[in-house]
């Protein structure tokens, strides 16, 4: 599933491989489930869903920001972003990006529709 995730070529199949293999995962963290969690930081998931939630479709970076979503909180999660100042630097950066992008989104929207 991995081999999805982490591949660059935005073409409709692979994004579709990409975002099926992300609900997968998606699915796994639904439950709050800490051994899930444990599982998944041993693969290394967390940098797979911030270079999604970079290049990837719509759809594909909600899925990958839910995804990090759960780990974070999960205590297990939380601890293993925070052990180390370039994970806490990384998922910070990506965060404050999605932050200000979605904010720049509506602002834009409420001042476009103002306009009119």
């Amino acid at each position: 599933m991995y081999p999805f995730l982490n591949t660059v070529n935005k073409n409709k199949p692979f994004e579709y491989l990409r975002l099926t293999a992300l609900g997968v995962i998606g699915a796994l963290v639904k439950i709050d489930n800490t051994e899930v969690i444990a599982f998944l930081l041993s693969t290394e998931i967390i940098p797979l869903c911030l270079r999604i939630m970079e290049r990837g479709s719509e759809l594909s970076k909600t899925v990958a920001t839910f995804i990090v979503q759960r780990i974070l909180l999960d205590d297990n999660g939380l601890n293993y972003v925070c052990n180390t100042a370039e994970r806490f630097y990384a998922v910070s950066i990506y965060i404050i990006k999605l932050t200000t992008y979605n904010f720049q989104i509506l602002y834009f929207n409420k001042f476009a529709f103002y306009k009119i």
